[in-house]
């Protein structure tokens, strides 16, 4: 176990880093990941980032959880993020829901999970292949696809994941990553102006090894989305509470209909949220929130 504050993150300048602390990285389910825990109450909420999204962004939601309702919360970011090394290869969905088993393992009990985008087929994942560690399941615009097939150029894609791991060291380089990064975050968000964002959005983009890692998890997404399909026909959906949460501003009625449809197979609550985009740890806390207190009354 190591502590990431020693790591190449501290050269960020003090009123860029994010306010929650800093947790510890440790190999869980074979693989270097950094994860954050905050006392409260039981049941336990795990709360997982998508592709790229660091556990700094997630600070709204926990700031209600344990201030407002004194929630046990658990943050967890994947190899790449957050000070841990990124492990130089495309993830895949089976070491995905392996290190899910041991952080809950670690956890000590059934926990909430909550997952964003991509990390929603690896919430998924967990449930079919382990229920008993899953209280219940929020998938917050969780990635989906009716016909997956991984990418003919996964080889390319980690070929650039490893060029940029090189070459990221270089400070102009640094700072485009943190600025691209957070015009990403504001196309996804009514957070539109930079300066309505969080002043620690894109904060961990200073980290080649960041970097490196959302080439890689973008390259995986079809493989990952093809072994979750696969594993989907393996058996029906277990009982566990689930809802559905989409972020539905702007022309996304295409997507609000998808995602309804997903919330069906699942079994799931759909909550539809008109006034937020995909990042919705950002533009609604709060609708998170609720979806977590709902599961977390259900499990006890």
């Amino acid at each position: 176990m190591t502590d990431p504050s020693t790591d190449a993150t501290d050269a960020t300048d003090a009123t860029d880093r994010p306010r929650l602390p800093t947790g510890v990285i440790e190999n869980l389910g074979g693989r270097d990941v950094h994860w954050l825990e905050i006392g409260g109450d039981e049941p336990p909420v795990l709360l997982l980032g998508g592709c790229g999204v660091q556990y700094t962004l997630w600070d709204f939601v926990v700031e209600t959880l344990r201030d407002e309702h004194h929630v046990r919360t658990v943050l967890m970011d994947r190899p790449g993020m957050a000070g841990s090394r990124w492990p130089g290869r495309l993830p895949l969905l089976a070491e995905e829901v392996d290190t899910l088993v041991a952080i809950i393992e670690r956890i000590g009990r059934p926990t909430v999970v909550v997952g964003h985008s991509m990390a929603g087929p690896h919430g998924e994942a967990l449930v079919r292949r382990r229920p008993d560690l899953v209280a219940g399941l929020v998938l917050l615009d969780g990635s989906n696809e009716w016909r997956p097939r991984p990418s003919r150029f996964e080889t390319a894609w980690l070929r650039a994941a490893r060029t940029a791991h090189a070459s990221m060291g270089v400070a102009p380089l640094q700072a485009l990553a943190v600025w691209a990064d957070r015009m990403m975050i504001g196309a996804q968000s009514t957070r539109t102006k930079v300066a309505l964002m969080p002043p620690w959005a894109g904060w961990a983009y200073r980290d080649p090894e960041a970097v490196a890692m959302v080439i890689a998890e973008q390259a995986a997404y079809g493989r990952q989305l093809a072994d979750l399909d696969a594993l989907r026909a393996e058996g029906d959906w277990p009982d566990v509470p689930t809802v559905v949460v989409t972020g539905a501003a702007g022309d996304n009625a295409g997507w609000a209909e998808d995602q309804a449809r997903y919330a069906r197979m699942l079994d799931a609550e759909h909550v539809v949220l008109p006034d937020s985009r995909h990042m919705i740890m950002l533009d609604r806390p709060d609708a998170v929130v609720d979806a977590v207190l709902r599961l977390r009354d259900r499990a006890g």
